[in-house]
């Protein structure tokens, strides 16, 4: 994904936010210490890892080249409703430090913590697929609880197959574009 405008790409962020909240807010309040194992991050540490990332890493690494990680602990939301408001509050403060960038902004070359040196707007692509990350392992980590959560993009595989590929004109036939699988 190449990003040169900053109004589609926080559209874009936008839907990928409202989906890690979909999940997120499953998350029955007594789960929120809860990990899969020991070592792993807990809810309530994936939440506020993913607010003070976007916020202190990907967001700062964009506009100025720099970052200043403060950590995912307790302090920052130590129950439920505390961790989706520091992530809230994180994804606001963002907004607003990216909605004035334009075009040579994203195309401003920084150097990523381990050196590399990357334009703005590929920051803000990590910050995508990290959160996409870390979404689909709270979706999991909820899966371990039997804990059902919603289709992605609101069908689920088993819905799609059911569908048959209804084609446009609403009958069941076989596209001829489709593979057979063998």
């Amino acid at each position: 994904m190449l990003i040169i405008d900053i109004d589609s790409f926080l559209g874009y962020f936008e839907g990928t936010r409202r989906r890690t909240l979909n999940v997120a807010e499953l998350i029955p309040e007594d789960k929120i210490d809860w990990a899969p194992k020991e070592g792993k991050y807990t809810f309530g540490e994936i939440i506020r890892h993913v607010a003070s990332a976007e916020r202190y890493i990907y967001v700062l690494g964009a506009i100025a080249g720099t970052w200043d990680y403060p950590g995912h602990g307790r302090e920052l939301g130590a129950d439920l409703r505390g961790a989706l408001s520091y992530l809230r509050k994180m994804h606001s403060e963002s907004l607003d430090l990216l909605s004035n960038l334009g075009y040579s902004d994203l195309q401003q070359d920084w150097h990523t913590p381990t050196g590399k040196v990357v334009k703005a707007w590929q920051f803000l692509r990590a910050m995508c697929e990290h959160e996409i990350y870390h979404s689909g392992e709270l979706d999991f980590n909820l899966s371990l609880l039997g804990i059902a959560t919603p289709p992605l993009f609101g069908i689920s595989l088993e819905q799609l197959i059911a569908s048959n590929r209804v084609n446009r004109h609403g009958s069941k036939k076989n596209d001829p574009h489709r593979r057979k699988l063998m």
